[in-house]
């Protein structure tokens, strides 16, 4: 137990005065500059500044705080308080003239959906991470103009809110044994997607369990009999309005699992 008073936070940029001895005498003995490596890595100068900016901006905002350490919260607490931080990121992002003037709106999604700066401020998992980092990248890769034209928008505004379900319970990075099917029907020119098996679960694709209300579905693509291998199809999962469930689509949440408890 350990009460601190008037305790202040310390400045990325200012960490290295309040190193201790041992670390900066190693640091000390670095045959390399470090600087240069850190530039590499983050592809220039430039970059790296943008990234301190960030870092800057972000762990020092009380909107991205934990109030509560995570350890402490239940389940439904730690994904709830990793969804308000990660609805706070892409409002920064798109309203937030402090991180406008850093970095452009991809660039940000970018930098806070993927294993950077994200990961240090939900320390749990993103329940938003999926839509950004595998939805839309799905959309630009494989959809028409015409599919981009009707849903590109609604997924950027957030009213559509996407994940990828290609791994099955049975069947992960193995496509060709995925075994959700998507039957062609000529009568009503609709593609009937089905789960046979329980093997044929799709089985945690992140934001699935309580977050997203459509999904990119791998299944096997069938027409008069025949299966042509898997293809990508856009399945609405949940109602925009309410975020019921549609009928016939059953959704779930696995529950605990190590350092991904919100994704």
């Amino acid at each position: 137990h350990v009460l601190l008073k008037g305790f202040k936070s310390i400045s990325i940029m200012d960490r290295e005065k309040y190193c201790v001895p041992d670390l900066q005498k190693e640091r000390a003995n670095c045959r390399f500059v470090a600087g240069e490596i850190t530039n590499l890595l983050d592809n220039g100068p430039e970059n790296t500044k943008m990234r301190h900016d960030l870092e800057e901006h972000f762990l020092s905002h009380p909107a991205f705080k934990d109030v509560i350490p995570p350890e402490y919260l239940s389940h439904s607490d730690r994904y709830s308080n990793e969804l308000r931080k990660a609805c706070a990121m892409v409002h920064s992002i798109h309203h937030d003239p402090a991180v406008q003037s850093i970095v452009g709106q991809m660039e940000g999604i970018r930098m806070l959906m993927g294993n950077g700066l994200g990961v240090a401020i939900t320390k749990d998992g993103n329940p938003l991470s999926l839509h950004y980092v595998m939805f839309l990248p799905a959309l630009v890769s494989l959809a028409t103009q015409e599919q981009l034209a009707y849903w590109m928008g609604r997924a950027w505004a957030g009213e559509v809110i996407g994940t990828y379900a290609q791994t099955e319970l049975g069947h992960g990075t193995f496509l060709r044994g995925l075994e959700t099917t998507a039957t062609y029907d000529p009568s009503s020119q609709e593609f009937v997607l089905h789960s046979p098996t329980v093997t044929s679960i799709k089985w945690w694709p992140g934001g699935l369990g309580k977050t997203a209300n459509h999904a990119v579905v791998m299944a096997q693509l069938y027409t008069q009999g025949q299966c042509h291998g898997p293809h990508a199809f856009i399945v609405q999962l949940r109602d925009i309005e309410t975020h019921r469930s549609r009928p016939g689509v059953k959704v779930g949440e696995i529950g605990p699992r190590l350092g991904l408890n919100t994704n």
